[in-house]
């Protein structure tokens, strides 16, 4: 802006109701929003410069525009190796937007992966391990519905039989 000095700034975001309030502290000639998120998309502000001795003049409003994050595993489901009868635990790290949905598979006989009922959150336990069970593969996909999908590397199970002694 320009003008006689001083000039005052005063920052203002439109309010749910549709009426622009001031933001406290945004006194500067620049505004930095807080950290965004997915709600603050579409939020509206402007800017209301002041000159005591030549009056008010108010900017136009500027859109905020917050897209979401894609899903991202930070750290992929690691091989586990268990005796029979334990379970096994397998976990991702993720992060991603809002509304981010897990949901575990395992490799069936045939080779394809499949759904594990129920299986929705970002750790997953095996129920009791039995010999068949050895050499299944385990992994995950995570959804965002706004931004996509990602699935996890594959773990591997490695089931150790359970040494028989003598009777």
């Amino acid at each position: 802006a320009s003008g006689t000095a001083p000039i005052t700034y005063q920052w203002q975001k439109r309010d749910p109701g549709g009426a622009f309030a001031n933001i406290a502290g945004a006194t500067a000639s620049a505004y930095t929003t807080p950290a965004t998120t997915l709600g603050m998309n579409g939020t509206q502000y402007r800017v209301i410069l002041d000159n005591a001795a030549a009056g008010t003049v108010t900017s136009n409003a500027a859109t905020l525009t917050v897209n979401a994050n894609p899903p991202v595993i930070s750290a992929q489901p690691a091989n586990q190796t268990v005796n029979e009868g334990q379970t096994a635990q397998f976990s991702v790290t993720a992060s991603g937007s809002a509304t981010l949905t897990y949901q575990w598979q395992k490799m069936d006989p045939g080779g394809a992966f499949a759904n594990i009922a129920g299986a929705t959150a970002s750790g997953y336990t095996t129920p009791a391990t039995t010999a068949a069970m050895n050499g299944t593969q385990y992994r995950v996909v995570l959804d965002n519905p706004a931004t996509g999908t990602v699935t996890s590397n594959a773990a591997t199970l490695t089931v150790t039989a359970t040494a028989v002694g003598p009777t």
